[in-house]
């Protein structure tokens, strides 16, 4: 009988390794509009990282920060107390690593425009003056990369089947691999 999962546990194992190559270690708490360190191994090229909800890590994200490189960066956390998040990281292979979900907790509301500083858990970003800033640090150079929520189309039309991306893709195949290991285990 086991015999024939013997195939498919195979690929299981291989796309587990392949997954285990992107790292993403984050704090164990992330206060309102405070400074957040994270550190990523083994991502190809730059990286992206996106936050998103967590009962919802393949819809649309709360937050996208593009143009990462270098083993560490900083996000000022412009997400209000309360709501849950989790953060993702896909280099340009379209490898991804994972956090755990952690809520936002509290601190200041500097970093917070007037339309988000109301703690809606499943509200997302107004295309008002909110901003999001990261900074990417290596060896030899350090860059900060700022985008404003109006640059960023949240929701831009009622037709979501174009919008499968392959951040879409890499949280399904995640959620098969946890899938098949859980029939394995049985």
């Amino acid at each position: 009988m086991f015999a024939k999962f013997a195939p498919f546990a195979t690929v299981l194992a291989l796309a587990l390794g392949a997954a285990a190559d992107l790292t993403l270690s984050t704090p164990a708490s992330v206060p309102q509009c405070g400074k957040i360190t994270f550190s990523v191994g083994g991502a190809t090229g730059g990286y992206s990282m996106f936050v998103v909800k967590p009962s919802d890590p393949c819809g649309d994200s709360i937050v996208d920060v593009h143009g990462l490189s270098g083993p560490t960066f900083e996000w000022i956390a412009n997400v209000p107390e309360g709501t849950p998040v989790q953060f993702e990281v896909e280099d340009n292979d379209g490898n991804a690593g994972w956090s755990a979900a952690l809520t936002v907790g509290a601190g200041d509301a500097s970093c917070l425009s007037a339309s988000s500083s109301s703690s809606a858990a499943e509200e997302t970003p107004s295309s008002s003056a909110a901003t999001t800033s990261a900074t990417s640090t290596s060896a030899s150079r350090s860059s900060t990369v700022r985008i404003a929520a109006s640059d960023v189309p949240v929701n831009a039309g009622s037709d979501t089947s174009a919008a499968f991306s392959t951040r879409s893709l890499s949280g399904f195949a995640g959620l098969a691999v946890a899938a098949a290991a859980a029939v394995l285990a049985l």
